[in-house]
């Protein structure tokens, strides 16, 4: 052992004087262990060299029989009182299996620096913490668990695992200490807890933000724009406004589902050079979204080398019935996730985490039991309870430097962890406490501007202080840098625990706890500027938290269109639903009829999306929109209303009130300007007129929707339209222009819908217009092209989520099975189809059903059971007035009656002919001929007249109609 006199040396803003057994930093003495201190002392004396570990420990320890885990302890409780980061040293370095070396330069100085005229508050000196891997005792079954699902993950299975325990039983400790001992790409993102409801993905972000700030961000920007636009659009500051625009058009209208098969494709991408390890912690707070998504990859079977990484409280998942907890279950019940419960500390953890804190002293087993009895071994309150024990004076050393436990039996300590915490806050300067306090209120992490800014101070003074906090390494921890809006840089924070955010939260009074909540939204709002809407539902939590219901109910309504934008209609029913029961609190007038007009429209939206257009929920929604928008201004939300109400009306085959709503909607749209109400506005009284029968007027309004549609490229707004009604204008022109003879147009126009259904990627929309395009196949007698387009509605129905495919589809399928010989089910199918649709409300187009089995009847040779059929369509369309259909069940009408010889029959026929002549149905018109022209009564000159007037205004394409009635007229001669 080298001899020498007491050292007397600086190093940086340190002073060590072994002589006197003192460390201090700027002139205030901190407190070591006699250990620690001779360990430090030690490694100064061979400054820049290597010390091996068993030269420390016998010049330290002597021949006493001590692990090098206690070494290990105390080494890192030297660490934290000069709060050396052991992954980048300043003072002790660690030579890995050999030993350790002081690599601070020595000055031989007995000049002490002198604290700052006004320093930050800094926190009482105390002893060490302990260090965080100590909390990791009785865990190495569970890291060894986890490092061979990692291992399956990287062979390219998916896995996905669940740490499991009460606050406080050290679940991050583990996921931390894990990923630190695993050289591979990982992501953590954190849930919130929210006092409204969360925002999609909101831990999904956070853990793709990261990486994309990482090594690989690059890389994984460019397959955000390859693969997931839907999740890169979530992540704007990635992106040019011009970007930012373009994207935002390409995804408008994508869903849920789009969402999960996107990341699905990223994650997979991603991980193919090395595995990815990601993280979601405290998922007992997640939103739906983040649960559909783990959900998602637990049940992808595709090979990928992901392994995602959970952490959750049973405990609130059962009190809070969190849809996690159903999930969880099912998981397991089918053995695709692994679920890791941890254990609280036995004795025997508890005497050896004593050990470890106190230099390997071993405790009577008395007192062991007492710590382990009164902490229910919960490694957290452990932790906190030993180190109130030596700040009280209970666990001390003696005049020989020994360690001795005083006050047994009884230990007088709080008999909670949260009483421990309260005690060790008491225990803080002033300022710290107000700070920390300040910092609850934002939550679990928070930055230093932002709390600068909520506490008035000046935020380099904010930043000292909490960078001192962290060096302590007991209440926080730091978590990175980020760039604000202004050019500053905010670094942020986080609790070492929740439980630590939650005993200063809970230390406020209600009125200062709302002042503190209303100051984090100013703050937050004035920070992020533009930006601002990207935390609408923080911003929303903070205003009615502090009392501020109206900019709560404003912040909401952002969230609710966000989440509409993110494709999760759940979130966006939750945040608007929220909002609405907020309202009460606001005072009566115009102002809050106009926020709840606002929140009705995303309610019936999101409503519209989860479940049918026709379901009472959303005809309520939208009804009471109409009612409040009846008692305002006009103006955009009016007209939003009346769109949506339009819906419900027109799809419950109302038509007359759908018509006086879709007028109303028309003279709003004109007034205010808007090219998407103006388009909306003509598809849907063009819509309904073409129902009603009247085909001149609806084309016309049709085409002139079209023209603005293309003029202006409007593309669908996801919190506004059920459909794109670009697309759905185009698809009834397909309809109208087929029934008016123009059948070529008819195909021109349904391929352009389909083109620009697929290019808006709204699976709604493309389903539509795959419905229209099956309807015109069938009316061609193409019956396997209809099979094709069922199916392909089928998957869209299925890989979306959608609430039910068009109404219309089901008997369209049927009649296509009639058509290709499989009678019996294709009339079953149809007859299923249209009780779904009455049972359901969406009664437009009911009638249709019945011309279309009428037809599938008598194509069979069933003239009594398509006889019926008629006569019910004749009924209901004189109930519903959807006339669109009387001159092809006229015809069919007079056709049976004919063959029985009934006198009836020329009257029927005649109407067929004269009400598609009137509506200016050629096709309709020429289709009624050929079975009026059966009539033998009639002469040929009637006939050739007939036939030539409707000819003559055939276009130049030919039909099958036409081609039809030229073969009739020929016969003639």
């Amino acid at each position: 052992m080298e001899a020498a006199r007491p050292l007397l040396a600086k190093f940086e803003a340190f002073v060590l004087d072994e002589a006197n057994a003192r460390l201090s930093r700027a002139g205030v003495p901190l407190e070591l262990t006699p250990r620690a201190f001779d360990v430090l002392c030690a490694l100064a004396r061979r400054e820049g060299r290597l010390v091996p570990k068993d030269a420390l420990l016998d010049e330290v320890w002597g021949h006493q029989h001590v692990s090098e885990s206690v070494l290990k302890t105390t080494i890192s409780q030297l660490r934290a009182a000069l709060a050396d980061d052991p992954k980048s040293p300043r003072y002790i370095e660690t030579a890995p299996r050999r030993g350790y070396r002081f690599i601070a330069p020595l000055s031989p100085t007995a000049v002490e620096v002198r604290a700052p005229a006004e320093p930050a508050p800094a926190p009482l000196a105390a002893q060490a913490p302990p260090d965080p891997e100590m909390l990791l005792i009785a865990r190495d079954q569970e890291l060894a668990e986890l490092a061979r699902l990692l291992a399956s993950a990287a062979q390219g299975r998916c896995r996905v695992a669940f740490v499991a325990g009460e606050p406080g039983i050290g679940k991050s400790s583990l996921l931390a200490a894990f990923l630190a001992a695993q050289p591979v790409d990982h992501a953590v993102g954190q849930c919130i807890e929210h006092y409204g409801p969360g925002e999609p993905y909101l831990p999904v972000l956070e853990a793709l933000n990261a990486l994309c700030r990482g090594a690989r961000g690059g890389e994984l920007q460019a397959l955000l724009r390859q693969v997931a636009p839907t999740w890169l659009v979530q992540l704007p500051w990635y992106l040019t406004d011009a970007d930012r625009q373009q994207l935002q058009r390409e995804v408008a209208g994508a869903t849920q589902q789009r969402m999960l098969r996107e990341l699905g494709e990223l994650l997979d991408r991603y991980a193919a050079r090395t595995p990815l390890v990601l993280v979601l912690e405290d998922l007992h707070w997640a939103d739906d979204a983040t649960v559909q998504l783990i959900a998602y990859v637990a049940r992808r079977r595709a090979p990928a080398r992901l392994f995602l990484l959970g952490s959750f409280r049973p405990a609130e998942l059962v009190a809070s019935d969190h849809p996690l907890k159903g999930l969880r279950q099912e998981l397991r019940l089918h053995d695709h996730c692994t679920e890791l419960d941890l254990e609280a500390f036995s004795e025997a953890d508890v005497a050896h985490y004593l050990a470890g804190c106190t230099g390997g002293h071993a405790f009577d087993e008395a007192f062991v039991r007492q710590v382990q009895h009164h902490t229910d071994g919960l490694p957290l309150f452990v932790a906190n309870l030993v180190t109130a024990l030596m700040a009280d004076g209970v666990l001390r050393r003696d005049c020989d430097g020994r360690w001795e436990v005083t006050a047994l039996p009884q230990l007088q300590v709080p008999q909670n962890i949260a009483g421990v915490i309260e005690k060790q806050m008491d225990r803080l300067p002033a300022d710290l406490r107000h700070w920390l306090a300040a910092a609850s209120v934002g939550g679990v992490e928070f930055q230093d501007v932002a709390l600068a800014g909520v506490l008035g101070t000046d935020p380099a003074r904010v930043r000292e202080g909490l960078e001192e906090l962290t060096r302590q390494r007991h209440w926080l921890r730091a978590t990175g840098v980020v760039p604000l809006a202004d050019g500053r840089t905010a670094a942020h924070f986080a609790f070492r625990h929740a439980l630590y955010r939650h005993v200063f939260y809970q230390s406020l009074g209600e009125a200062r706890r709302a002042e503190l909540h209303r100051r984090h939204a100013d703050v937050l709002e004035q920070l992020l500027g533009a930006g601002a809407p990207a935390v609408a539902g923080e911003l929303a939590m903070h205003c009615e938290q502090g009392r501020a219901p109206a900019a709560a109910i404003r912040w909401l309504l952002v969230a609710a269109g966000r989440s509409l934008g993110r494709f999760a209609p759940s979130e966006a029913l939750q945040s608007a639903r929220h909002a609405l029961s907020l309202l009460p609190q606001l005072p009566p007038g115009e102002q809050t009829l106009s926020l709840e007009l606002d929140l009705r429209v995303l309610e019936g939206v999101s409503l519209a999306q989860l479940t049918v257009i026709a379901g009472p929920e959303t005809a309520a929604a939208f009804e009471r929109a109409r009612e409040l928008s009846d008692r305002l201004p006009l103006g955009p939300s009016h007209a939003r209303a009346l769109r949506g109400l339009w819906w419900v009306t027109f799809a419950r085959g109302d038509l007359g009130g759908a018509r006086t709503l879709a007028t109303r909607l028309m003279d709003i749209a004109e007034s205010s300007g808007d090219t998407s109400l103006r388009v909306a506005g003509r598809t849907g009284l063009g819509m309904t007129l073409a129902h009603a029968g009247e085909v001149v007027q609806a084309r016309k309004l049709l085409e002139e929707a079209l023209r603005l549609y293309e003029d202006a490229a409007t593309r669908l707004a996801p919190d506004l339209f059920v459909h794109d009604p670009g697309v759905e204008g185009m698809c009834y022109l397909a309809v109208l222009c087929w029934w008016m003879g123009e059948q070529g147009q008819a195909r021109r126009h349904i391929a352009r819908a389909l083109e620009a259904a697929q290019a808006s990627r709204h699976p709604a929309t493309i389903a539509i217009s795959l419905h229209i395009g099956s309807v015109l196949h069938s009316m061609a007698r193409e019956y396997p092209l209809v099979l094709e387009d069922s199916e392909s509605i089928s998957r869209l129905v299925d890989t979306h989520w959608l609430a039910g495919g068009p109404s219309a589809q089901g008997w369209i399928f049927g009649r296509a099975l009639v058509g290709l010989g499989r009678a019996e089910e294709g009339l079953e199918h149809m007859r299923q189809a249209a009780r779904r649709c009455e049972e359901s409300g969406l009664r437009v187009g009911l009638v249709g059903f019945h011309q279309t089995y009428a037809d599938a009847c008598i194509s069979l040779g069933r003239p009594e059971e398509a006889l019926a059929a008629v006569d019910r369509g004749l009924a209901l369309m004189e109930d519903r007035g959807e006339r669109c259909v009387l001159s092809p069940l006229s015809r069919m009408k007079g056709q049976l009656l004919l063959e029985r010889a009934d006198p009836q029959a020329a009257r029927w026929l005649d109407q067929a002919v004269d009400a598609a002549r009137e509506r200016g149905a050629l096709n309709h018109e020429m289709d009624a001929l050929i079975a009026w022209g059966r009539q033998p009564s009639l002469t040929p000159r009637q006939l050739r007249q007939a036939y030539e007037s409707a000819l003559a205004r055939c276009g130049p394409e030919p039909t099958p109609a036409a081609a039809e009635l030229r073969r009739a007229l020929g016969s003639l001669d």
